[in-house]
């Protein structure tokens, strides 16, 4: 095995390959007896995942565990032998060249919480820098400090608010695609959906960063306005269904998101979406309120519109090119 190798800050990999599906189990259960000391002095495991990933041939079959310690390990590897489905344990096989392409996939409102991104900013150094440089140009925008927003306590977070939250998962995706950079991982296309957009486009070198910066703090600022005048429900329709829910309702309420071919959110006024929510639930089929305060993606939108056109007036886009540098 190679020399001392450093550990991992965070969450690592372990993986396990065989020609045979049948045979995953044999080799987890003799990397367990290796962890284990059975057979002599316990490896280093950063010497041990070292030499997995990059000294062994991978082969057809595939295992996967995340691990943080070697506790972690030991317990989701006894998990799998135990024939168990573990969070942290991936079977899988060998995929086409064609279908191993990488989609970097940026989220838009709805994942923000008051203590999002803290062990990532006080573990990785790569994610902090990106997420300070963030903080420094939002201050060209705004009063306040993303930091000391991250760095609130729950009973102080103002996470939920449009204007913070939207700058925030900006800030800390463009983080993480550091992170992921700094260890060698390259999208090969890029994708956002809602505010996510603003981070896939700084990562597809279509924005600058202060470009990307001042849509995400105008945006937000604005939207923040439309607070209580509308919200949001989640729909289990069809695309054809869901427009014929709309229809009565046309001017008060709008399809915000596709999400899937079964699966749309819709938007606008809250009474109106009451009466929908109510008659899909009557049917049996899924309808769920969003935990948002502002109708996104909607016609109400178009309060804010030439403020937010006026505020963006000097965005200067460039050609995508992905992968970026």
């Amino acid at each position: 095995m190679p020399g001392q190798r450093r550990a991992p800050s965070g969450p690592a990999v372990l993986p396990l390959t065989a020609r045979d599906p049948v045979l995953l189990t044999e080799v987890a259960a003799n990397i367990r007896r290796e962890l284990s000391g059975a057979h002599g002095p316990a490896p280093s495991l950063s010497d041990l995942a070292y030499t997995l990933a990059h000294r062994r041939q991978h082969l057809d079959a595939r295992l996967s565990v995340v691990y943080d310690s070697p506790a972690s390990l030991k317990e989701a590897l006894d998990a799998h032998l135990r024939g168990e489905a573990h969070p942290r344990v991936l079977l899988d096989q060998r995929r086409p060249a064609k279908d191993r392409r990488l989609v970097w996939v940026f989220t838009g409102m709805g994942p923000q919480w008051w203590g999002m991104g803290r062990q990532l900013l006080e573990t990785e150094p790569v994610f902090r820098e990106a997420v300070e440089t963030c903080d420094r140009v939002f201050r060209e925008f705004a009063d306040w400090s993303l930091l000391d927003e991250l760095d609130a306590d729950e009973a102080g977070s103002q996470m939920n608010e449009t204007w913070l939250a939207q700058p925030a998962n900006f800030a800390l995706q463009v983080g993480l695609a550091a992170l992921w950079r700094g260890h060698g991982v390259r999208p090969d296309a890029i994708v956002g959906h809602s505010t996510g957009e603003i981070a896939a486009f700084y990562e597809a070198g279509v924005y600058t960063l202060r470009d990307a910066a001042a849509i995400a703090i105008h945006r937000s600022r604005l939207q923040q306005r439309l607070v209580g005048t509308g919200t949001m429900l989640a729909v289990g329709l069809p695309e054809a269904e869901a427009l014929g829910r709309v229809r009565p309702h046309s001017g008060r309420v709008s399809v915000a998101a596709v999400n899937s071919p079964t699966a749309f959110t819709l938007a606008g006024d809250e009474q109106a979406l009451t009466e929908i929510a109510d008659g899909l639930r009557d049917e049996g089929i899924f309808a769920k309120f969003l935990a948002v305060r502002v109708p996104y993606h909607c016609a109400r939108m178009d309060a804010i519109k030439d403020d937010l056109l006026s505020s963006l007036a000097g965005l200067r886009p460039r050609p995508a090119r992905v992968p970026s540098a």
